[in-house]
C-alpha cells in the first residue's frame, strides 16, 4: 500500500470491486491500523463501524431521520443484537476489543506483517490481551446484573448467548446452569482469611466470587463446538451468502498431536530434549512455569520447539482457517467473522486452551514463585466506598451517514463511578530506600478472571509509610490524551454495578521487586507505542519484562507480599426516562 493518501484512495477504491465487501473493509482496516508510515489517525471505532456497536432498529430509525432531513437522537439501552454486547454495551470498552482483533493477525505470523520482533514475545501480548478482556467481560455481567456462568462444558456458551434465560431469573446473581465449580488450585493470598463484613446486614458478597472459568475442552469438543455454534448470520440477523456452504470441519490430527505432548510434560514431569535425552520439570524450579509457557507458545527459550510446535498458534490457525467446504471467493471461515459479530467467545475458548497446560503445570507442582524484597512488607490496604450510576453516552453517526457532525446521534447507557483512592501501608525494615512495583486488582476465585486495575512504581524509605493512589492515574486507564485509538480502558473501572445497599467487592495488591527492561530502539517498539497497545502500558512502570513470569497465570505470593481488602459498590437508582423504547 502506498503511502500517499491520494494513491491509497486509487488503489482502495479498484480493491473494493475485486473482493467481497466483509474481505475489503476487514484489508483496509488491517492496513490503517498496521502501516505506520501512512501515519493515519483514526477515529474510535464507533464511529467509523457504528452498525456494530449500535442495535439494528436504532440505526433504522436513525436513518428514516437522515432520508427526511431530520436531526435525529435516539436514545439507548443496549439490546440483544448489538454485537460487542460484552462489556455493558459500553462503547469505548467494546472499542478496545475491536481494536485488538484488528491488531490480532500480527501475533499470528509477525513476520508477514513485518514485526519479526513480535515472535518472542507474541503469546505474552496475546495472553494479556484475553485475560483482561476475560476479566472485564465477567466484571460486565455483573454491571448488567447478569448471571455469572460456569464456563466448563460446551453447553454454558448456549447458555450464554441465550437472550431470554437471564432476565427470567429472579435471582440476577445465580447461575441459571446446576454446575458445580472446581476449586482454583494455588489460591491467591493462601496466608490470609477473607475479611468478614463490616456491613453484614447490609452489604451482599460479590458474585466475581462465583465465577469458574476451566479450561477443559477437548479439540475433539472445540471442533463439535465450532461445527454447532458458528455464525450463519452477521449483526442484523442476516443470512451472509458466503458462508452458507459451511457445512464440515477436519479435525486438525496436528493440533491433537501437541496438545498431547503437553500433557505428557505435566503428567510424566519430563521435557523431551532429543530422542535420546530428557530433563526433569522440577530441575527449573521457579522458572518451571517458564518454561512450560515457552513449550506452548514456542518462545525463543523453547526447549525443544521442533518436537513440541507451537500450541499457541497451531489453535489460532485452527480458529481462522478451519470452515468452508470451497475456498474459491478466497475468504477464510473467520476472516470477517471479528467484524460482523464481536460477541463470539471463541477468542476466550482459545485462550484458556492454550493457557491449560501452563496451569495444568501449577496443579501438579505446586511450587510458589518467591518473590521477596529484603526488608519490605505490605501491612494493608484500604480503599474508598464507590458509588455506581449510569450516564449517557453519545455516539455521533453522522460521519457514517455522510452528513454533518452532531445532526444525528445516539445515547447509550453506561455505568460510571465516584473518585476512588487506594492507600497501600508499607514497612522498610532496612536502612535503604526499597523500590517495588505494587500491582492492585480484584481477586476471583480463578486467575484468569482477575481484574488488575491498576500497577506502580512506588520508593520507600526506610519505617512505615502509607502511599495515596488515585484512580484517575492509574496505569491501565487509557484516556485520549494518552493514546490516539483508544485502546486502553476507558477512565472509569469494570466494577460490578453493586446494589443501594451496597455490595462488597475483594480488592487485593500485591509488591514485587522491579525488573529494569530497556525496550529495543526498534520501529516495532516504537510503533507498539505509538499505536498504545494496552498490553505494553503494563511494563512502563517496571515489573516483568516479556517473556517471563506471566501474571496472574503462574504466580503465586505469600503472606507479607500481598495484602487484601473489601470495597462497597452502592449504586444509584435513577430513572431512564430516555431510554430508547421505554
Amino acid at each position: 500500500m502506498a503511502p500517499k493518501h491520494r494513491n491509497m484512495f486509487y488503489v482502495a477504491s479498484w480493491l473494493s470491486g475485486q473482493m467481497n465487501y466483509e474481505q475489503f473493509v476487514y484489508s483496509i482496516a488491517i492496513v490503517l491500523t498496521h502501516r505506520s508510515d501512512l501515519h493515519v489517525v483514526l477515529p474510535p471505532w464507533y464511529i467509523v463501524f457504528p452498525n456494530y456497536f449500535v442495535p439494528a432498529e436504532v440505526m433504522d430509525f436513525i436513518k428514516r431521520g437522515v432520508e427526511n432531513g431530520m436531526s435525529t437522537n435516539v436514545p439507548f439501552w443496549g439490546e440483544s443484537n448489538n454485537g460487542p454486547y460484552y462489556f455493558n454495551d459500553d462503547p469505548s470498552v467494546s472499542n478496545m476489543y475491536f481494536n485488538w482483533v484488528l491488531q490480532f493477525p500480527q501475533w499470528m505470523d509477525p513476520e508477514k506483517y513485518g514485526v519479526p520482533e513480535w515472535r518472542e514475545r507474541g503469546g505474552h501480548f496475546y495472553r494479556y490481551h484475553h485475560q483482561l478482556l476475560s476479566a472485564f467481560y465477567f466484571a460486565a455481567r455483573s454491571t448488567s446484573n447478569q448471571p455469572q456462568l460456569v464456563m466448563s462444558r460446551l453447553q454454558d456458551w448456549d447458555a450464554l448467548e441465550s437472550d431470554k434465560s437471564s432476565t427470567k431469573n429472579s435471582n440476577p446473581f445465580t447461575p441459571n446452569l446446576k454446575l458445580t465449580p472446581i476449586p482454583e488450585y494455588l489460591p491467591y493470598l493462601p496466608s490470609l482469611k477473607p475479611a468478614k463484613p463490616t456491613r453484614k446486614t447490609l452489604a451482599s458478597r460479590s458474585p466475581l466470587g462465583a465465577v469458574s472459568l476451566l479450561p477443559i475442552l477437548t479439540i475433539g469438543e472445540c471442533h463439535q463446538w465450532l461445527k454447532s455454534t458458528f455464525s450463519l448470520v452477521d449483526s442484523r440477523k442476516e443470512p451472509i451468502e458466503e458462508r452458507s456452504n459451511i457445512t464440515a470441519y477436519d479435525e486438525p490430527e496436528e493440533l491433537k498431536d501437541i496438545e498431547q505432548k503437553l500433557w505428557d510434560v505435566v503428567a510424566q514431569n519430563t521435557i523431551i530434549l532429543s530422542a535420546s535425552s530428557m530433563v526433569d520439570v522440577n530441575e527449573f524450579g521457579d522458572l518451571a512455569y517458564s518454561k512450560m509457557s515457552s513449550l506452548v507458545f514456542n518462545l525463543t527459550d523453547s526447549l525443544n520447539s521442533d518436537f513440541y510446535g507451537n500450541y499457541y498458534e497451531s489453535l489460532v490457525n485452527f480458529l481462522a482457517e478451519t470452515g468452508l467446504d470451497n475456498h474459491q471467493d478466497g475468504e477464510s471461515a473467520l476472516a470477517g467473522y471479528p467484524l460482523t459479530r464481536l460477541k463470539d467467545p471463541s477468542y476466550y475458548t482459545v485462550l484458556a486452551k492454550a493457557t491449560s497446560p501452563i496451569l495444568d503445570l501449577i496443579k501438579a507442582h505446586p511450587s510458589p514463585i518467591m518473590m521477596p524484597i529484603a526488608g519490605l512488607a505490605i501491612r494493608s490496604i484500604e480503599v474508598d466506598d464507590v458509588e455506581t450510576e449510569l450516564r449517557q453516552f453519545r455516539i455521533d453517526l453522522g460521519p457514517y451517514f455522510g452528513r454533518p457532525r452532531g445532526k444525528f446521534t445516539a445515547d447509550q447507557a453506561v455505568l460510571d463511578h465516584s473518585p476512588v483512592v487506594i492507600r497501600l501501608t508499607l514497612e522498610n525494615n532496612s536502612t535503604d530506600v526499597k523500590e517495588a512495583v505494587v500491582t492492585v486488582f480484584l481477586p476471583s476465585p480463578h486467575r484468569m478472571l482477575d481484574l488488575e486495575i491498576d500497577r506502580f512504581l512506588v520508593a520507600v524509605p526506610p519505617g512505615s509509610h502509607t502511599f495515596e493512589r488515585d484512580i484517575k492515574d492509574s496505569s491501565v486507564l487509557a484516556n485520549e490524551d494518552k493514546t490516539t485509538f483508544q485502546c486502553g480502558i476507558p477512565e472509569r473501572l469494570a466494577l460490578p454495578m453493586g446494589r443501594p445497599e451496597g455490595l462488597i467487592v475483594d480488592v487485593a495488591a500485591v509488591i514485587e521487586p522491579r525488573v529494569e527492561w530497556e525496550a529495543p530502539a526498534s520501529s516495532a517498539e516504537r510503533y507498539i507505542r505509538k499505536t498504545a497497545l494496552c498490553g505494553c502500558r503494563r511494563y512502563e512502570n517496571g515489573g516483568r519484562p516479556p517473556p517471563g513470569r506471566g501474571w496472574p497465570l503462574d504466580v503465586a505470593v505469600l503472606y507479607g507480599l500481598a495484602a487484601k481488602a473489601e470495597m462497597k459498590v452502592f449504586h444509584r437508582v435513577e430513572e431512564l426516562s430516555w431510554r430508547f423504547g421505554a
